[in-house]
């Protein structure tokens, strides 16, 4: 009997998610895992969080367990640890042979190459790492750079590798480490306003403003509002308007003023231009 450990083949249509029952199965085995001490802390009582394993777990044919051990969490962002990802493409079908490293120089000089044979071609692939290119993507943060660069730079050539040439074995997630070395600062702007105004990267009249005073624009004065007209207060006031009134009507209409005696059922008084006609007066009794 063969003792070598190969990996099953993602079938969806057996997906734990595809399935009411299969998807019970897989919460009871989440919250089992959430209460063992034999899972990260940071999935300790953290029921949800198993349960994503657990589905992942599913998807690539591994035990649910190994990949709770092996997934981290860096700034809400999931990634494998490198020796798990090396261990899993080792086991793949995507390479014949195992991945292997070579390495040229030492110190700030040195220079890593992991390399592997695929299986379907027979070609033989790598991908490089180095102390300077570290240097400059920011991982000697990380002061295991300092302390065991080489051990670095194989496992940072193997995640490349491995990205490269094999991504669907982790289903394209990272690694921690790459995770980790990530530059999430938010870029500051740099400068003054008058730099961005002299290199023309700011709309001219933005400059002018800057430059030079605004604009003074001459605005023509605001008229005062005209005075409401002065409502009649007495009867011989309401009695002379309703007059003058009836008068402008009946010139309007060519028909002559109408007759008047003062005590008319109402009369049309003439609106200003555009507006209704209104009437005032009182009716005369039967």
């Amino acid at each position: 009997m063969s003792d070598e450990t190969t990996m099953v083949p993602y079938d969806g249509s057996t997906s734990m998610a595809r399935s009411t029952a299969g998807f019970n199965h897989a919460y009871r085995l989440a919250k089992m895992l959430a209460g063992s001490k034999l899972v990260p802390k940071h999935m300790q009582g953290e029921a949800e969080n198993c349960m994503i394993a657990v589905l992942i777990a599913d998807r690539l044919g591994e035990d649910p367990l190994t990949v709770c051990q092996n997934i981290v969490i860096v700034s809400g962002t999931a990634g494998w640890k490198s020796q798990y990802m090396i261990a899993r493409a080792n086991r793949s079908d995507v390479f014949s042979s195992r991945i292997n490293w070579r390495t040229e120089g030492e110190g700030g000089s040195l220079v890593v190459w992991a390399y592997a044979t695929l299986a379907d071609s027979g070609e033989e692939v790598e991908a490089a790492t180095s102390m300077a290119m570290a240097k400059a993507e920011g991982w000697t943060r990380n002061h295991k750079y300092s302390s065991m660069p080489e051990h670095m730079l194989k496992w940072r050539s193997a995640a490349f590798l491995v990205r490269l040439y094999a991504p669907d074995v982790m289903l394209g997630y990272s690694t921690a480490e790459e995770i980790e070395t990530l530059d999430v600062t938010p870029v500051q702007p740099t400068g003054s306003l008058q730099d961005a105004l002299d290199a023309e990267v700011v709309l001219p009249g933005i400059a002018a403003i800057v430059n030079d005073s605004p604009p003074v624009v001459d605005m023509p004065p605001i008229p005062d509002p005209e005075p409401p007209p002065e409502e009649p207060s007495t009867q011989d006031e309401v009695e002379a308007a309703i007059a003058e009134g009836a008068a402008a009507a009946g010139r309007i209409a060519n028909d002559g003023p109408p007759a008047f005696d003062g005590r008319a059922s109402s009369v049309a008084l003439l609106p200003e231009a555009g507006g209704p006609v209104a009437r005032i007066g009182k009716r005369k009794a039967a």
